[in-house]
Order: C-alpha cells, then structure tokens, then sequence
C-alpha cells in the first residue's frame, strides 16, 4: 500500500508540473480578428534616372530574386519615352525650347 501512495505521488507531482498541452491565452487575444489578404500589384513605372535617361522600373524575375531578402527591381533603359518626373518624384521642367515655343 505504501508503495502504490508514494507511486500515486510522484505520477501526481509529475503531472501537476509538466506544462499544459493548450497555450493560455488572453482575452484580448480573443478578440482579434484574422488579418485581410491584400492582392499587392507590382506595376511598371516610366521615370527619367537622374542624368535625363528615361528608364522602366519594375519587378526583376525570379531567377534573379533567388537570394532577395524583400521584392527586387530592376531597371531598364528605354528610348522613345519621355517621362515627366524623375526618381525622386521631382518634375521634369520643360527646356528652353519648349518654353519660346520652337519648331523644327
């Protein structure tokens, strides 16, 4: 009898200090609701890079975003585009030529 008393108490002791199988959780974690998906578009953008060349920025593809910590972007020279702001978002002020109105 005394055997199966001090078993009794040490499967009681064991089972009171071994953690809880479910996390406690508080009320104010109840009350949370799950965060909305939200669809990100990646859209190309036409700028002038800071010597005057218009560029194209957009999404580089995924074989050159193996290692990217974030979204990697990569920009391409264009020819015939003429952007009206640059990099910074700074507009583009029309020349001299634009301004007396010259034709050629």
């Amino acid at each position: 009898m005394r055997t199966f008393v001090k078993a009794l108490v040490v499967v009681g002791l064991g089972a009171a200090l071994m953690p809880p199988a479910a996390p406690e959780v508080l009320a104010a974690d109840v009350a949370l609701t799950p965060a909305k998906r939200v669809k990100i578009v990646h859209r190309a953008r036409v700028v002038r890079d800071y010597d005057g060349t218009p560029i194209v920025i957009r999404l580089a593809p995924p074989r050159l975003q193996l290692d990217a910590a974030g979204q990697l972007y990569e920009t391409v020279p264009l020819t015939r585009e003429t952007p009206g702001t640059y990099l910074n978002g700074q507009p583009v002020l029309p020349t001299a030529a634009v301004l007396r109105r010259y034709r050629h």
